[in-house]
């Protein structure tokens, strides 16, 4: 999270104007491209109503306020969801899981999975065995916020955000 908290105060400082305070609605979007969001994105879209909506009487966007804009929602509210999907693959309830697990969940499941390679790069930073058949702690794992949801975006946004 503070690795994707920083790609984005990158995006906000080079777009922001030290002569105004905070970022305008144009500003939101070139700030959302530099994280790599693609316009025609759903979210995208729905980040940039809610923008359109808070810009909407002059009114500039401090940089935390474009932060939880683009990230959705408070930190402990993602971590929770990042806890609670976690969840779904214990079978044991014991607050532990396969690495095999997190494999099958995360290059196999969703709308975009991960590349092999991502999926080794996250277990790399989470510093987790690559062993199959080893166990991690996942409660652990979000209690020192490595979300993973945030894995693959960040690497995109620390190549785009190059100040």
């Amino acid at each position: 999270m503070d690795t994707f908290r920083t790609a984005v105060q990158r995006a906000y400082d080079s777009v922001g104007d030290p002569e105004k305070e905070g970022v305008d609605q144009d500003d939101i979007t070139d700030i959302l491209s530099r994280l790599g969001y693609s316009s025609e994105d759903r979210e995208t879209q729905n980040i940039l109503s809610q923008a359109a909506t808070m810009t909407s009487n002059n009114q500039n966007m401090k940089f935390q306020e474009v932060f939880k804009l683009v990230v959705g929602r408070n930190e402990e509210e993602t971590l929770a969801d990042i806890t609670n999907a976690f969840e779904i693959f214990d079978r044991d309830d014991d607050g532990k899981l396969q690495t095999k697990d997190l494999h099958r969940a995360l290059t196999r499941i969703g709308d975009d999975p991960l590349t092999e390679e991502e999926f080794q790069e996250i277990l790399s930073l989470a510093e987790l065995d690559p062993d199959f058949e080893a166990f991690f702690d996942y409660k652990d794992l979000t209690n020192h916020k490595l979300a993973l949801s945030y894995a693959s975006k960040t690497t995109k946004s620390e190549n785009i955000c190059v100040s």
